[in-house]
């Protein structure tokens, strides 16, 4: 699934970006790979651990380096930690995404 629509949103895995509307955003290969995860994933509750293990099987375990993905992608996605709309935190649990991922072809 290298194109996905989340929201108002097209994903772009390869080229590291987010269209909508109003404006195209870059972010970094490392968020791209945590979106891309989620969004494989969708409707499941994903940890940190595996999230990490997926997305960097041959580093040592950060949750700070999951959660500053999360923050950027919440950021990005104009999502709220608070009200968390599109990436839901589940305490000591991990994380879901929210809306409903349609898989574009090209």
């Amino acid at each position: 699934m290298e194109r996905f629509k989340i929201g108002n949103y097209l994903v772009d895995v390869k080229r590291n970006q987010l269209t909508s509307s109003e404006q195209t955003l870059f972010i970094e290969p490392k968020v791209m790979d945590v979106l891309h995860y989620l969004a494989l994933n969708q409707g499941k509750v994903v940890s940190q651990q595996e999230l990490f293990d997926a997305l960097w099987p041959n580093s040592l375990f950060s949750s700070g380096s999951i959660l500053r993905c999360i923050a950027q992608l919440r950021k990005a996605l104009g999502d709220d930690a608070k009200k968390q709309a599109v990436i839901h935190t589940h305490p000591k649990r991990g994380y879901s995404l929210q809306l409903n991922v349609e898989v574009l072809t090209s």
